[in-house]
């Protein structure tokens, strides 16, 4: 079967696999070619696949693909068209992320961050997808060892602990205020 064509923006072309949700990012330019295709990215030139070391890399590597098609010019009728798509491969990395790839643990977090803080087409938050990124990002403080009191600052710094564990903090207090907004 032939890939169903979407769209050809400044991101390059963008291509469905027919009957699925998968979307495959054709990118011109600065690469050239790069795939989101189940779980396994390749970029650039030659593969280059996901760190199994690395989260910060993977971190990087994944939210600039997912920006690129979260701001492109695919929002007919103000809905953006690539969300559910964009939200059906960050759930296929999460699946990695807690089945032998714990390096995805802070691309995913920061991916649900980012694209699925609220429900579909609402305001209101996806509790759901929140405290999946809070528990995400506190695995990536674990596979990263920011939890070791013995880190040295030089280490603690290297690694973004600082950025780890205040993200951490933030998820866990904004669910916590959403949940005692609804119920008390």
């Amino acid at each position: 079967e032939h890939a169903v064509w979407e769209s050809n923006g400044p991101m390059g072309a963008v291509r469905r696999a027919p009957g699925t949700l998968k979307v495959y990012y054709v990118v011109v330019g600065a690469f050239s070619a790069a795939y989101l295709a189940g779980a396994q990215i390749t970029w650039g030139p030659g593969p280059l696949h996901i760190s199994e070391n690395d989260d910060l890399v993977n971190q990087q590597r994944l939210h600039d693909l997912l920006q690129r098609a979260y701001y492109s010019p695919h929002r007919p009728g103000g809905q953006h068209s690539l969300l559910q798509s964009i939200r059906a491969e960050v759930a296929e990395f999460r699946e990695r992320a807690f089945q032998g790839t714990p390096a995805l643990a802070l691309a995913v977090s920061m991916a649900k961050y980012y694209f699925a803080w609220y429900q579909d087409g609402g305001s209101e938050m996806d509790t759901e997808s929140v405290e999946d990124a809070a528990n995400l990002m506190y695995a990536s403080i674990q596979f990263s060892g920011c939890n070791r009191g013995d880190l040295s600052l030089e280490a603690f710094l290297q690694r973004m602990c600082n950025a780890r564990w205040p993200f951490a903090v933030m998820l866990y207090s904004e669910l916590g205020r959403e949940f005692a907004s609804r119920y008390l």
